[in-house]
């Protein structure tokens, strides 16, 4: 198996940092490499070339079409699966190992992850913890075959969504499957179950607040961050969400 990380990238220069941190961490622990899109002129395009992540530029929105300027970037590139993560992702590197073991499967998705309220503007500031998700492939760190992509020319999304990305990627590659007479495998999976780590960080300008999961009590676990990130996460890595969180934690005295 081949596996390429594919994310769109723009502004909150500050917790893209600790994505491209976490990038450069599993290049080097995995030999999976990150190839983004970005905003042009973004603000980390310099940490980007620091780093030595490719990437390719597009207007901002819709997310769909920027996206989809990433995944067609690498038709002629080698690979034979693809995870899309958000700019404010950060995984383990045992997500990935296993990632590289799903090789079998044309659609496979978590049922599970964490996420961590750090927009002091929106719902749900300053609360961590677990969050069960269902659907095969909903949300984050979703991984795709390439027979899926080829079958949509690798415009895995229409063109005209910031939202409901999900339910976008899955109607068009499933119709284009069908059109071809070809049917699809598919895999659900726990990170729990093999170690695994991701979570999705509310910062700044992000497109949703914790509302919608906190609103679900029995699905929602509250926890201590900085009891779990050190099980997951270099130290460096987690002190730099501490100074992180220590900023939004002063913002929000002042306001």
């Amino acid at each position: 198996m081949h596996l390429k990380i594919v994310t769109a990238i723009h502004g909150r220069e500050k917790m893209t940092r600790a994505f491209i941190v976490a990038m450069n961490r599993i290049k080097h622990q995995t030999g999976v490499e990150t190839h983004a899109v970005v905003t042009h002129g973004d603000v980390n395009i310099p940490t980007l070339g620091i780093y030595g992540i490719p990437f390719v530029t597009s207007e901002n929105k819709p997310v769909s079409k920027k996206f989809n300027a990433v995944v067609e970037s690498l038709k002629e590139k080698d690979w034979t699966h693809l995870m899309i993560l958000g700019s404010d992702d950060i995984p383990n590197t045992r997500l990935v190992e296993h990632a590289l073991t799903l090789d079998k499967w044309d659609y496979c998705g978590i049922d599970g992850l964490w996420f961590w309220g750090l927009n002091p503007r929106r719902a749900g500031f300053d609360r961590f913890g677990y969050f069960k998700v269902g659907g095969i492939i909903a949300g984050t760190a979703k991984v795709i075959s390439r027979r899926v992509m080829d079958a949509v020319d690798y415009r895995p999304w229409t063109d005209d969504r910031s939202g409901g990305m999900d339910g976008s990627l899955m109607k068009k590659t499933r119709n284009a499957l069908a059109a071809k007479g070809e049917s699809y495998t598919a895999k659900r999976w726990s990170l729990s179950d093999v170690g695994g780590f991701l979570m999705d960080v509310k910062y700044e300008s992000h497109v949703s607040s914790m509302s919608p999961i906190t609103r679900q009590p029995a699905l929602w676990t509250d926890q201590d961050p900085y009891e779990v990130l050190p099980k997951y996460l270099p130290e460096s890595e987690v002190e730099y969400f501490r100074e992180l969180h220590e900023g939004v934690r002063i913002i929000k005295a002042q306001m």
